[in-house]
């Protein structure tokens, strides 16, 4: 194990690999974790934060507000920039769609998402909603990267056209979501599987003009979790292997190109929130 590592759990041969997944994120503890990976983690928070309020300014930003300020929500959440609060899944579906809007938000190498515009509006509503601890809230980022990074790995290297961030995002933000108000194993597990079917967005935008849906793959995305989540949180029901059984996500958006292995695979080693790229240009990759 390297610094950036932490003792791994012993997985019942019952679980599926999805299982095995969200019961060593739901057992970390921020005390057992490198101090360097919880530093990276409020790195990762400080740049998600300075990408969403940034694009909380721009068109698709001010756009979105205006939407949900319109509709009426009404919660404990914040819109980035912004003094009424809001539900909390509509305040990540804003927040998520102004991080994503400058391209500058970070992205995970290997798994083709983009966490930190997703993972961040989701752990940050549901932390204001349920009044959650600093240190709840670094769980939930650290939690969410990862199960964010291993979904994006897990899919492959297909290429239907599918943009991973919307893909893989939902699932990210479900764990974010529930790691931070403190859901069970099952609680988490079932709002996967809400959030498993809330999975999407088309690469369209690369085809012309109209790229502003691109930056509400990652609202809706983190929107989706929080609702999972709530959802979940409520007695809703949803397959538990929505991610890894048959029809499920992988076998769906990845077909023979999905990795499942990867959901698993060496828990504990190698933290995704530990790995991503920072951007220091507006791009799609790094420069």
């Amino acid at each position: 194990m390297n610094d950036l590592s932490a003792p791994t759990v012993k997985s019942s041969a019952s679980q599926n690999r999805s299982g095995n997944m969200v019961e060593f994120l739901l057992s970390l503890k921020l005390e057992n974790l490198p101090a360097n990976l919880v530093r990276e983690a409020r790195t990762r928070l400080l740049d998600g934060l300075g990408c969403g309020l940034y694009g909380a300014v721009m068109p698709w930003g001010k756009i979105a507000a205006k939407v949900v300020y319109e509709e009426e929500s009404r919660g404990a959440a914040t819109i980035y920039g912004n003094r009424e609060p809001v539900a909390a899944a509509r305040a990540a579906l804003v927040n998520g769609t102004a991080t994503h809007g400058i391209e500058l938000d970070d992205i995970s190498p290997g798994a083709h998402v983009h966490p930190g515009a997703v993972v961040i509006p989701a752990a940050l509503a549901t932390a204001e909603r349920c009044g959650a601890s600093g240190a709840q809230l670094l769980l939930g980022l650290i939690a969410g990267y990862e199960a964010m990074t291993r979904v994006g790995r897990g899919i492959g290297e297909a290429g239907w056209g599918f943009h991973i961030t919307g893909v893989a995002g939902p699932v990210g933000a479900a764990v974010a979501s529930g790691v931070v108000q403190g859901l069970t194993y099952d609680q988490v597990m079932r709002a996967i599987g809400i959030a498993c079917s809330s999975s999407s967005g088309i690469k369209s935008f690369t085809q012309g003009s109209g790229g502003m849906v691109k930056r509400m793959h990652a609202g809706r995305a983190s929107e989706s979790g929080v609702l999972a989540c709530d959802l979940a949180r409520h007695g809703f029901t949803a397959p538990l292997a929505a991610l890894d059984g048959k029809f499920g996500l992988l076998d769906v958006f990845g077909g023979d190109k999905s990795r499942p292995e990867e959901l698993d695979k060496n828990l504990g080693q190698n933290f995704a929130i530990g790995n991503v790229w920072t951007k220091v240009f507006p791009c799609c990759g790094v420069i």
